[in-house]
């Protein structure tokens, strides 16, 4: 193994059984885990099963190509199985002589149909579900993602089958410093109206909220689960859940089921980003070792747990032996080979302020070289995309500079910017705001203001003026509200949408599906008579709730979770935009980004064409780990931004944004760029890397 280094070689010749593998950025995990197999196969005289299980299909995919492909890994051929967890479990799923036909909810389509007839004989009755499920059908998809999260978070309909025991749970989920997940779930179970809105002290959860979710919900939740899955109906999180299930049951004579032997056992497990993983995939892959009696190396670095946000937990890559009850041999790669000097030292500066790590020994490579790293404060937001712009332009190779925010909210100008002035780059899926409906709105909002003073049909002025009550409040005006002030307005006859606007003030009418008509008059007003564009932006990003609540999409949508607006908001500033320039701008970029995408889904055989090499690439640092580049450009490394103060409300939560801050610093490999506002306070975190004054 000449190839390998010394922390490499001591991991991969190791005889131990229970490995716990620290492996920083850039120091060969991959190659090292495939190392670590052939060396298993050479200690063995039999003939050796692996199952390697990845955190992504990308990942997977790598390691697969290796394997196939390298010659050094011949002798693994056909003896590793390389999956996430989701491919093993519904692998599992579709071989099982229990489940026939299985169907997967693959879309928002086939999650609402299982909630409304799949369930009807499950929630029919319930004072608290059937109401919800029946008067707004969008409440059906996300009872369904509170049924998964509960999942996700170790809940088991087949344990926790009595009120203490499911106190038990939150009580153990709340020691791992759970407690904002479930926070979360309350939250969606309050707006869907299956909990009850109250004011809370200090907005701390109760006993008698947790008692209430018991009641109204988790008894629901037990048998909802129990039905789907005896229907061989699956979700996403179910690929996962099932085969736990079914791994950990009882055979059929009441007893323990017997240990995997033969062509079907896995003599070896090793996963991957195990610092990334939740109570469900922990208790997955225990009882896969469990039932396979095999060796477990665990591989992961703590100071890249970056989705804590998502559930997983970094305390079961710092204390494996306390969730395993197993002893676990350490090892940990020393060198990275992807990062210059002063980006290793600088960031191991950084992550030294975290208290709960692993302290290591990382160094760069021999002439690793130093990379260019410099703050930059530029004052307006239209100077900041015209400087990174520049540099994009500058670039001698492509697909080499990343722009990383902190925020999605933050990349969208970026976005708009650079795909109307045709410059071509290549941004995440969970970039696109423009097939959202909630971005339809806004620009429909944007033209009622700007035409609301211009005179106009009766009918056209009221209904402008229904379009901007409905996105005012959380719902729309319902079927009987909007009909007796439509009516109202009509006999008004207003000739502008101001007009119209005025006529609220006058409605005698009942309550507007909770709303008051003057509430509804007095935001419609200021919206109306702001000044210009940056005001009436400001106004929908204050008082338009509608615009921002998508029961549907309270996940993934940018507009649910951090509209864009107030950034928006400064670029009609700096720019001088009225409403039609910045439609304009919109609508050339969704034009443009849309080119882009059937440009590449096209070019997917002709090498000529694939992706055209984009020079740049946006995205979140989220999305930027295990990805590396030549330039990289931290938008808004200000206080308020990194950290986050709006999740980063405790010392473990300022640890989880300084790990975020670590993997974007450490994604560049010649160059960092660090914008800031002038006049801003800096990031703590830039101060942290204790980089050389001028």
């Amino acid at each position: 193994m000449s190839s390998l280094d010394m922390s490499q070689s001591q991991f991969c010749e190791s005889t131990e059984s229970n490995i716990r593998l620290l492996a920083p950025a850039g120091c060969g995990k991959t190659i090292s885990l495939l190392h670590r197999c052939r060396s298993l196969v050479s200690q063995a005289s039999g003939n050796p099963r692996f199952l390697m299980i990845t955190f992504t299909n990308a990942a997977a995919e790598e390691i697969k190509d290796r394997q196939v492909n390298d010659p050094d890994f011949e002798c693994l051929r056909d003896r590793v199985t390389v999956n996430t967890l989701n491919a093993y479990g519904w692998r599992r799923i579709r071989n099982s002589n229990r489940v026939s036909n299985a169907e997967l909810l693959t879309n928002g389509t086939k999650r609402h149909f299982a909630v409304l007839n799949q369930l009807r004989p499950v929630w029919i009755g319930k004072s608290h579900i059937e109401p919800v499920v029946t008067t707004r059908g969008r409440n059906a998809r996300t009872l369904l993602d509170v049924m998964d999260n509960l999942k996700s978070m170790g809940f088991d309909h087949t344990l926790d089958t009595n009120m203490d025991k499911f106190l038990e749970r939150i009580r153990n989920l709340e020691m791992q410093g759970a407690s904002w997940r479930i926070d979360e779930q309350f939250e969606l179970l309050t707006g869907m109206g299956i909990l009850d809105a109250h004011d809370r002290v200090d907005n701390r959860r109760t006993s008698g909220d947790n008692r209430a979710f018991y009641n109204r919900f988790f008894t629901f939740w037990r048998e909802a689960t129990s039905s789907l899955l005896a229907q061989s109906t699956f979700t996403f999180e179910d690929q996962k859940y099932w085969s736990y299930l079914d791994l950990r049951s009882p055979g059929p004579d009441g007893k323990s089921k017997p240990y995997i032997y033969g062509a079907a056992r896995y003599d070896h497990i090793l996963v991957d980003e195990f610092q990334d993983i939740n109570p469900l995939d922990l208790a997955l892959i225990k009882v896969i070792v469990e039932r396979n009696q095999s060796t477990l190396t665990i591989v992961g670095d703590d100071d890249q747990a970056i989705y804590e946000w998502r559930g997983a937990s970094p305390e079961y890559i710092l204390q494996p032996q306390q969730y395993f009850g197993a002893q676990f041999k350490d090892y940990q790669l020393e060198t990275n080979y992807r990062s210059p000097t002063n980006i290793v030292n600088h960031s191991q500066n950084l992550i030294s302020h975290n208290k709960n790590r692993v302290i290591k020994k990382v160094k760069a490579a021999e002439n690793a070289g130093t990379a260019e790293i410099s703050v930059m404060a530029i004052d307006s937001i239209s100077d900041r995309l015209r400087y990174v712009t520049d540099i994009v332009r500058n670039t001698e190779y492509p697909g080499k500079v990343a722009v990383i925010g902190h925020r999605r909210s933050h990349l969208i100008p970026y976005e708009i910017y650079f795909a109307s002035d045709g410059a071509p780059f290549k941004t995440a899926a969970d970039l696109d705001i423009f097939s959202a409906k909630a971005f339809d709105d806004f620009t429909d909002l944007l033209g009622v203001w700007s035409r609301s003073a211009d005179r106009t049909r009766p009918g056209q002025a009221v209904n402008d003026a229904l379009a901007i009550c409905n996105l005012i409040k959380r719902f729309p005006l319902n079927r009987r509200d909007s009909p007796n002030l439509t009516r109202h307005l009509q006999r008004e006859r207003p000739r502008t949408t101001y007009e119209a606007v005025q006529a609220i003030a006058d409605y005698t009418g009942t309550s507007l599906s909770g709303k008051s008509h003057t509430d509804l008059h007095k935001t419609a007003q200021a919206f109306l008579s702001a000044d210009d564009l940056k005001q009436a932006i400001e106004v929908i990003d204050k008082e338009f709730a509608g615009l921002r609540f998508d029961l549907d999409k309270q996940e993934e949508s940018i507009w649910h979770t951090d509209p864009p607006l107030r950034q928006l908001a400064e670029i009609a500033e700096t720019e001088g935009y009225d409403a039609d320039d910045l439609i304009d701008r919109i609508e050339t970029a969704k034009a443009q980004i849309q080119e882009y995408r059937d440009l590449e889904e096209g070019a997917q055989d002709n090498s000529t064409l694939r992706v055209w090499e984009r020079p740049l690439h946006l995205m979140t640092a989220w999305r930027a780990k295990g990805k590396e580049f030549e330039t990289v450009i931290l938008l808004d490394t200000v206080q308020d931004v990194w950290p986050d103060y709006r999740k980063a409300k405790s010392e473990r939560g300022i640890e989880e944004e300084r790990r975020l801050f670590y993997v974007a610093f450490t994604r560049a490999q010649q160059r960092v760029i660090m914008l800031t506002k002038t006049g801003a306070a800096i990031s703590p975190f830039v101060n942290e890397l204790d980089l050389p004054s001028d």
